[in-house]
């Protein structure tokens, strides 16, 4: 009961916090407006989606473009999809800073797998299986001309940084490139490891890094282990982005992610650390509301200018 409790206090904040951070961000609900609300059956699971598609002055969708992800946060979890795309400006950002891309969002309708999914086989299974969803809609798209299947993007924050590493770990022949923020640890226990220490879970990580990951069978009509392609894994470039002091999940994951992955050969991988100092330079008053350390995907998407994980992403 008390794990329960405070998963929905936990989730409560974030989604109160993500209101309040709106406020500031203004999504521009033009955009919101223009995306395309629907639904897709598939791995045994039912989930809306959003996907905003650029048209041509004739009204016509625009073909063969990039395809941006967007694996939105656990304080969005099962609310209505409207919701979630106001929350902040995960969808909206890319159009929004002139990006023409497709951007994609699944509503994931399920629980927020909270801080000890890794410690639970069904959890990990269901993050996977949402995710098996998502790639068949990015197939979709792919098969009828709308994205380019060489620019296949994956961001997401929080739970959806999670989702996005496990994303990689699964799909990695779809992936071009990936910016998880500050992630989850949906692969090993990190943020609320008070067993291990840092080496041992970067140990564990490295394991996990070599082993299997969920898919859906066809064949079975079931989902089922599959071997992890692990140099494709590695050869998936990766931007991580944390602020140092995030209080809800530790900095330790982007590092634990970074250094674990580099010493298995990876060299094509970024990180950034943001300092309190940074986060309020961007206007997130970390030194005012402590649990805003968080919302570090609202200072990502802020920034589009060379250099800039955003800019980073489209050049890939």
């Amino acid at each position: 009961m008390k794990t329960f409790f405070n998963a929905i206090v936990a989730a409560t904040i974030l989604t109160l916090s993500a209101a309040s951070i709106s406020a500031q961000e203004k999504v521009n609900p033009k955009y919101v407006d223009l995306c395309q609300i629907d639904s897709i059956t598939y791995a045994g699971i039912t989930r809306q989606y959003a996907l905003y598609q650029p048209k041509d002055e004739n009204g016509n969708i625009k073909k063969n473009l990039p395809l941006v992800i967007w694996n939105h946060g656990g304080g969005e979890y099962n609310v209505p999809i409207r919701r979630t795309l106001l929350a902040n400006r995960g969808v909206v950002a890319w159009p929004e800073e002139g990006f023409e891309c497709v951007v994609l969002m699944i509503q994931v309708a399920n629980e927020n797998y909270s801080y000890m999914a890794s410690q639970d086989e069904e959890k990990m299974k269901l993050i996977d299986r949402n995710n098996a969803l998502q790639a068949e809609i990015i197939r979709r798209l792919i098969e009828r001309g709308d994205v380019d299947e060489s620019r296949v993007y994956v961001t997401g924050a929080s739970s959806g940084g999670g989702a996005t590493m496990r994303f990689v770990m699964q799909f990695p022949e779809l992936v071009k490139a990936a910016i998880p923020c500050c992630p989850m640890d949906p692969i090993v226990l990190i943020t609320k490891n008070t067993v291990d220490d840092y080496a041992t879970i970067c140990n564990k990580l490295e394991q996990s890094f070599r082993g299997t990951v969920w898919t859906w069978s066809e064949a079975k009509q079931d989902m089922v282990r599959k071997p992890l392609n692990t140099q494709a894994f590695l050869d998936v470039p990766l931007y991580f982005v944390h602020a140092i002091n995030d209080l809800t999940v530790s900095v330790n994951t982007s590092k634990a992610y970074f250094e674990v992955m580099e010493r298995m050969g990876d060299t094509n991988n970024k990180i950034t650390l943001w300092s309190d100092e940074e986060m309020i330079a961007d206007g997130i008053a970390v030194d005012k509301v402590k649990w805003l350390t968080h919302f570090s995907w609202e200072k990502l998407l802020k920034h589009h200018e060379p250099g800039s994980p955003m800019h980073w992403l489209f050049e890939q």
